[in-house]
């Protein structure tokens, strides 16, 4: 978890954008469901909930470490909605890809 919020925290900037509409057709929402549209939801939206994921744990190991351990898991959930979100972008950088150099990770060796 530290190693991938770590990641997310210096290089999350880089990913690539996930058009509005396709973030609509995703989700099936017009809004990120707290009240920011995906026109102007920050980039880093679903990374954000990632990183407090990650945090939650740190939280929830401090707590066992001090003897008490009645939960096992951390407060925070898991943020699903990452994944789409992850697979959505490499997939427009696979495109790109595919068309420079006819092939990619996702799509393979161009015929």
């Amino acid at each position: 978890m530290e190693r991938i919020a770590s990641i997310i925290d210096e290089y999350g900037h880089l990913m690539e954008p996930v058009p509005p509409a396709r973030m609509k057709e995703l989700y099936g929402t017009e809004s990120n469901g707290y009240g920011q549209k995906w026109e102007i939801s920050p980039r880093g939206w679903f990374y954000s909930f990632f990183l407090s994921y990650a945090r939650s744990w740190q939280e929830l190991l401090s707590i066992w470490d001090n003897g008490k351990k009645d939960s096992v898991r951390p407060m925070v959930d898991f943020p699903v909605g990452l994944m789409y979100f992850n697979i959505e972008g490499q997939s427009i950088v696979a495109q790109v890809e595919q068309q420079l150099i006819g092939m990619s990770q996702m799509h393979g060796h161009g015929k």
